[in-house]
């Protein structure tokens, strides 16, 4: 399959990119590691009229750390994040949850920032970025905004970002010291049919996310609220679990019913919980 004749363009420069936006707007799609826009193209599902692709501006590789944490730029792919003993030290959960993403093969084009953008509701870094209270940096020609995971993700591949905007990085804070993820998926590479990731701060609360569930990752702080000063042991997990499987109204699909999901969510939070509150009092 080939996709529909569409206009390149290679821009090498951040101001040279939001220019492009700027005057293209919705005509224009971005393009980072392409491993959902090239397959949508191929099989016609997306027909951009302008393709920008970000590879030749130097400044969005690679990541760095702050005082404030983790610094993935727009262009770093989930392969250099996913084996950096930076990224491990620095966000572990990231780097967990990333073994989980696709394939070798696709994590080594793919883009950290990409899925974000993206927006996959089953996909296992926008729940991430929830869980860690990620911030969105984006520009345009005009100006620049932050925008928390709280808030950046909308529905089905659908955010915050305006079609002038490009996010250019994106902030995983360095306040967590324990951590779980996990899933349920049909097989390896596929997306996960649930998905939780839950973060432990210093101060000791929880950040629960869940994917798989709705039309965006879930914030649970029905959850959350559950483990508040708690020392969390299985029966508090088990609790909180349970409080999430209530709280939400899962989205059938080809793959489980809402009923099937909601079940599937018990164990799989559990372990996520259990797994974060082990990492925080290991790491208190």
């Amino acid at each position: 399959m080939k996709p529909a004749p569409f206009a390149y363009h290679t821009p090498s420069t951040i101001d040279e990119a939001t220019g492009m936006l700027a005057e293209l707007g919705d005509d224009a799609t971005l393009l980072a590691g392409g491993q959902s826009l090239i397959p949508l193209m191929n099989l016609g599902l997306a027909r951009p009229n302008n393709v920008i692709d970000l590879r030749r501006i130097a400044p969005l590789n690679g990541f760095d750390t702050t005082g404030d944490g983790l610094v993935i730029r727009a262009m770093a792919t989930q392969r250099q994040v996913e084996t950096s003993e930076t990224v491990k030290a620095e966000a572990p959960l990231v780097a967990d949850a990333l073994t989980m993403v696709g394939f070798r093969p696709t994590r080594t084009r793919g883009t950290v920032v990409g899925s974000l953008t993206h927006a996959d509701p089953a996909a296992e870094l926008p729940m991430v970025a929830l869980a860690l209270d990620a911030k969105l940096r984006l520009v345009s020609r005009d100006r620049e905004r932050t925008v928390s995971a709280d808030d950046f993700f909308i529905s089905y591949f659908t955010t915050q970002r305006q079609p002038s905007e490009l996010v250019v990085d994106v902030l995983f804070p360095n306040r967590f010291k324990g951590w779980g993820f996990a899933e349920f998926r049909r097989r390896t590479g596929d997306f996960a049919i649930v998905a939780a990731a839950v973060a432990v701060e210093t101060s000791g609360e929880y950040r629960i996310a869940l994917g798989g569930i709705a039309d965006r990752p879930l914030r649970c702080t029905s959850a959350e609220e559950v483990l508040r000063d708690q020392d969390v042991d299985q029966t508090l997990a088990q609790a909180a679990a349970e409080a999430a499987a209530e709280a939400v109204d899962p989205l059938g699909d080809i793959h489980a019913s809402p009923d099937f999901k909601r079940r599937l969510l018990i164990p799989i939070v559990r372990t996520a919980v259990l797994d974060a509150a082990r990492r925080g009092r290991d790491n208190g």
